[in-house]
């Protein structure tokens, strides 16, 4: 509780412009919410590449329109965003992703951050079409 308190006066500082260069990252959900925020930060932080991934064509149109205006332009620079679609609840579409990245990906480096925040809410149990 105390915490919490001191945290409204005494915010942890945020990490300082140029962390992230020549770095390389991966934000799975990063269309929306907390993962487009995240691209943000990447981006103003000096990221070289940051990769999101999408299930939905129109939803990653408008999050490149969005990181384009909140990064004054920034992410419009060559490849420097790259987005591809992952849907997390399809083995298939997971292995084609990493199929996928690993051949754009030839000679860069690697991966330095990776934000897993692709979210999947179900009560009940079912299994996926790939009978997992």
């Amino acid at each position: 509780m105390l915490d919490q308190i001191l945290m409204r006066f005494s915010p942890v500082p945020q990490p300082p412009p140029g962390t992230f260069v020549d770095q390389t990252a991966v934000i799975v959900g990063g269309t929306g919410g907390l993962g487009l925020a995240a691209a943000v930060h990447f981006i103003n932080l000096g990221a070289k590449q940051v990769f999101i991934t999408s299930r939905n064509a129109s939803r990653a149109k408008h999050a490149l329109e969005e990181l384009e205006r909140l990064t004054n332009g920034k992410s419009a620079e060559k490849n420097k965003v790259v987005v591809m679609e992952l849907n997390m609840a399809s083995l298939k579409s997971v292995s084609a992703f990493a199929q996928e990245f690993a051949d754009i990906n030839v000679g860069g480096g690697g991966v330095d951050c990776v934000l897993l925040n692709a979210g999947v809410v179900s009560v009940k149990y079912q299994a996926t079409k790939d009978g997992l």
